[in-house]
């Protein structure tokens, strides 16, 4: 992911934070792809 590498490099007044926010991003939209792939399975019966 070169661009949010770049963003975070950028922006030196805190890095840790934004790292954290980005991480936090990308966990709730896994999570939420998870979810939703689990209950489509379940709807069609696997």
């Amino acid at each position: 992911m070169p661009p949010i590498t770049l963003l975070t490099t950028q922006a030196t007044t805190s890095d840790k934070t934004i790292s954290n926010e980005i991480l936090k991003d990308t966990y709730r939209i896994v999570l939420k792809w998870i979810f939703v792939s689990c209950a489509l399975l379940w709807q069609i019966g696997y």
